[in-house]
């Protein structure tokens, strides 16, 4: 992250037992805001690694390029399918759920978007295509 220049402070740090807590956390990339985050739990198993983000708000100069608010964020990945990372998302934007494949560097994202997102920010439906029941489709190599 010091080679992208990206910088993660946070107000306190809690350790249970099988997963760690990071309360106010903000990011800034190249020194700049560009969100803060109220609870990040990293939660390492055996068979089971997940991270779940709460209220995520980006800054108001990225809230141009991003979606203003994450209610919440988990994104996990099974020894089951190793390979998969998935996340699911809920916020100001609507619903997302998603997939990438370590292997062949995929990411798949299904949109539900809320009203807001589609009467004040259908711009940041342009990568998106939209499917038979309403729902956004973006895929993409990375």
């Amino acid at each position: 992250m010091q080679k992208h220049q990206i910088i993660i402070n946070e107000r306190s740090i809690q350790e249970h037992a099988f997963s760690l807590q990071l309360n106010g956390v903000n990011v800034f990339v190249r020194r700049v805001p560009n969100a803060s985050i109220e609870s990040v739990v990293i939660r390492p198993y055996l068979f089971y690694n997940a991270v779940d983000l709460k209220q995520v708000s980006s800054d108001k100069m990225m809230f141009s390029f991003a979606a203003e608010k994450i209610e919440k964020l988990e994104m996990y990945q099974s020894i089951f399918n190793p390979l998969s990372l998935h996340l699911e998302a809920h916020g100001s934007f609507g619903t997302l759920e998603g997939k990438f494949s370590l292997l062949n560097r995929h990411l798949f994202l299904l949109l539900t978007p809320s009203k807001l997102l589609l009467q004040n920010r259908s711009d940041l439906l342009r990568n998106f295509v939209k499917n038979q029941k309403g729902e956004y489709v973006y895929e993409k190599n990375i």
